[in-house]
């Protein structure tokens, strides 16, 4: 079973920086956020194995069959290895995959062995970008809510394929420009009777050697 680092190298085997670079500037300008798409050809599914030093690397299928059969229909819009999570009200952190859906977040359950569990955004007030001195990153900050929740996630070294610190903060920001770029949406649908985001946020990805960057 081949062991998958994240999205962006799934996406560009060689020139990664730079391709992700430009990819990530004009999905900017576009305000499009990435979409794979399941569809029983591509078999990314299967394919995508993500996992981390203690957690069990599992193809996304077999994740979503664990957190009670998730649908494959609410595809990745950005996902990664090794990824670090940290809570600053308890000053505890896990080392686990991670995988940005519309609903939420899904990782490794902090309380439970090779156990995945979603993380519903508008279980958070909002999102920013903090820098964390003791990892030397900037991080996903998403902010505490309702639940009392509040989360900072990071890529780690272990989530890019050289090991480059400067590799996985560009990772980082990737994620968060993505999921920033959905935060319009969440606010919408937070005290809405069902979810809804438009087609044209969207940018499909059925193959990715078919990612075209302008």
């Amino acid at each position: 079973m081949n062991e998958n680092y994240n999205i962006l190298e799934d996406f560009f085997s060689e020139n990664f920086v730079d391709l992700s670079t430009q990819f990530h500037k004009s999905l900017n300008e576009a305000n499009k956020v990435p979409l794979i798409v399941f569809d029983g050809e591509n078999n990314y599914e299967n394919s995508i194995v993500l996992g981390s030093a203690n957690v069990d690397y599992l193809s996304i299928k077999s994740i979503y069959e664990q957190l009670d059969h998730y649908p494959l229909k609410r595809a990745p819009f950005f996902y990664m290895s090794q990824a670090d999570i940290y809570w600053p009200s308890t000053g505890g952190s896990i080392d686990t995959y991670i995988i940005f859906t519309q609903d939420g977040f899904i990782c490794n359950h902090w309380a439970k062995h090779n156990e995945p569990v979603l993380v519903r955004w508008d279980a958070f007030s909002g999102l920013k970008k903090t820098h964390d001195s003791e990892v030397n990153f900037d991080c996903i900050h998403l902010l505490q809510g309702s639940a009392g929740m509040e989360i900072y996630i990071n890529a780690t070294t272990g989530s890019v394929k050289s090991g480059s610190h400067d590799e996985a903060q560009l990772l980082t920001n990737f994620g968060y420009s993505s999921l920033e770029t959905m935060w319009t949406y969440i606010e919408k649908n937070r005290n809405a009777s069902h979810d809804s985001f438009p087609m044209e946020l969207w940018y499909w990805i059925l193959k990715f050697e078919d990612i075209k960057i302008d």
